[in-house]
């Protein structure tokens, strides 16, 4: 069975008509041929072999409609990131290329450092964090790997978060957060302040030094709220404030400020998978999607969110949920699918 584990949307503002390019093609030696060569130089046999067919150059250009999203799939017997194309004025979704992974994924981010092109970092059942360049086709290997010889082989990273300070903290199953320097591709702080596998990791959208954590030991930390359940998803609602997705199914929000819950609603009969929030006509919308197929759009002006519209997708359980940075009200799903829902048409 195919599952779709992560998400991301790649902003339009890094995805111009030639964003796409062959690895292969763009890498080729040009080093002088050596006396009494062993093996054949591609150029010792036909020179057209270094040129790209014009087909494939057209293939992978990008109309202004194209919107680019990575999900990492696992198939039965192996894993990839696929880079599909939708296109928003047909509503046509294909995929583009893949890249191969080495394990299961189990979490993304994307990584926008300037003047680099943007990366994605993808954590696995293996401790290393790869990071791949999203504008190569046909690599064969990560950009970058962040690994540390002081993390057991058997630790999965199970969250990421990327800070505009060039800084990537993980999640780890060994209970531990992790802060990267992706200047220096080294650790700059690990924290074990959990007692199970850290789920959550969040960034605060306003402040470089808060992190927010959720564990499988039920508990939310900037200063170990428990919330009675395994924690599967969360989000900054505000600089102060943080929703939160349980296995239960429940959906809760908590207000460090006051340290006080703000509500808590049952919305799925299975584990609340993932949770997203956005602004749509100047009002907040809370996306939701759980294991029991189904994705809910609540409107949360009031104390407690008001459901709008749910949809059962029909594509198992969904395990990820991504908002495109560019349309509004454009948002995909992955469980056995990747599905994609246009809020606008409600």
């Amino acid at each position: 069975m195919d599952v779709i584990s992560c998400l991301d949307w790649i902003p339009r503002k890094f995805c111009n008509s030639d964003f796409f390019e062959d690895y292969i093609h763009s890498n080729f030696s040009d080093k002088p041929l050596v006396h009494n060569e062993q093996f054949f130089n591609i150029r010792t046999t036909d020179e057209n072999l270094l040129l790209e067919d014009q087909e494939d150059i057209n293939a992978r250009k990008l109309d202004e409609s194209d919107r680019v999203i990575i999900a990492g799939i696992t198939k039965e017997y192996f894993s990839s990131l696929v880079v599909y194309l939708y296109d928003v004025d047909t509503c046509g979704l294909e995929p583009n290329h893949t890249i191969q992974l080495s394990n299961f994924p189990l979490c993304s981010e994307l990584v926008t450092i300037p003047e680099l092109p943007p990366l994605l970092a993808v954590g696995t059942f293996e401790p290393e964090i790869s990071l791949y360049n999203l504008k190569l086709i046909n690599q064969l290997n990560p950009t970058l790997s962040l690994y540390d010889n002081t993390i057991n082989d058997n630790v999965s990273v199970l969250s990421l978060s990327f800070s505009t300070a060039n800084k990537l903290v993980g999640g780890y199953s060994d209970n531990a957060l992790r802060v990267w320097d992706l200047t220096h591709s080294s650790i700059v702080f690990t924290s074990i302040h959990h007692t199970k596998h850290v789920q959550v990791v969040l960034w605060n959208p306003e402040d470089d030094d808060i992190i927010l954590t959720g564990s499988f030991d039920q508990k939310a930390s900037l200063n170990g709220y428990n919330l009675g359940n395994d924690i599967e998803c969360a989000i900054w609602s505000s600089n102060h404030t943080s929703i939160f997705g349980l296995e239960n199914g429940e959906v809760m929000e908590y207000d460090w400020k006051s340290g006080k819950e703000l509500w808590r609603l049952k919305l799925h009969k299975k584990s609340c998978s993932d949770i997203k929030l956005y602004t749509i006509n100047e009002e907040r919308r809370l996306i939701t999607c759980g294991l029991d197929s189904k994705a809910k759009v609540y409107n949360i002006i009031t104390q407690e969110p008001t459901l709008i519209m749910e949809k059962n997708l029909k594509t198992g359980p969904i395990f990820a949920s991504s908002i495109s940075p560019d349309d509004e009200g454009l948002l995909s799903f992955g469980g056995r699918n990747l599905v994609i829902w246009d809020l606008n048409t409600l």
